[in-house]
């Protein structure tokens, strides 16, 4: 069995990638500071939303056509999907996380010996994080499930980290709403992703609040 596959799946998703997911709160800060989050309930609550809505509405099934159009090198599929996924992040603050996180993959993904960005794909992959993920996952022969599962518990943890430090929750309750939320994720057959532009999209608009709010906020931990 290759496990090489999975083991580049894990760096290409690993949150301490330079301006990687750690760097960012995606709302969560600012909804502390707000009064919104106050406990293990409440983040449970905000995150299972983000999971049903975002995740599994929006984010997956981006990733999903970017994956596939790189699979069959389609660079036009791959460039207009990398500019949807781009499109959607409806704030300030959400865009420019979505290019500084794809420029910091980009930079690694050029160190990397086995891996070679054509020009034609440049402005996609540094366009969109996705994108960015979606190549070289492609490229390297990752599996799509593999792919869609491993960025949908990398998200929920990476979410779950954020509301520990800022909450703050304990290290305990921390691990029990990834258990829970891992528990949630599985149930859903990534199989039937709506992978339409008609269908793909989900806003949640407290989450827009506190992420255009949280631009201005005067003591931050995360970026914006």
């Amino acid at each position: 069995m290759n496990t090489l596959p999975q083991l580049r799946l894990l760096q290409l998703l690993n949150p301490a990638l330079p301006v990687g997911t750690y760097s960012y709160s995606q709302g969560i800060e600012r909804a502390c500071h707000n009064g919104w989050l106050v406990d293990a309930d409440t983040v449970g609550s905000w995150l299972e939303d983000g999971l049903h809505g975002p995740l599994l509405q929006q984010e997956l099934p981006l990733l999903k056509c970017l994956w596939q159009a790189a699979r069959k090198s389609d660079l036009d599929d791959f460039h207009y999907w990398a500019g949807m996924a781009h499109a959607f992040r409806d704030t300030k603050e959400l865009r420019s996380e979505d290019s500084n996180r794809a420029r910091a993959i980009v930079r690694l993904l050029k160190a990397m010996p086995d891996l070679v960005i054509p020009n034609a794909v440049q402005s996609g992959v540094q366009r969109s994080s996705l994108a960015a993920i979606a190549w070289p996952a492609a490229q390297w022969g990752i599996d799509e499930q593999d792919l869609l599962t491993a960025f949908g518990f990398t998200w929920i943890d990476a979410q779950i980290t954020a509301a520990v430090k800022l909450v703050p929750l304990g290290q305990t309750d921390g691990q029990r709403l990834l258990y829970r939320l891992s528990e949630v994720f599985s149930n859903y057959d990534l199989n039937v992703l709506p992978i339409t532009e008609s269908d793909i999209g989900y806003s949640l608009p407290a989450q827009s609040m506190a992420s255009m709010q949280h631009e201005t906020q005067y003591s931050r931990l995360y970026r914006s």
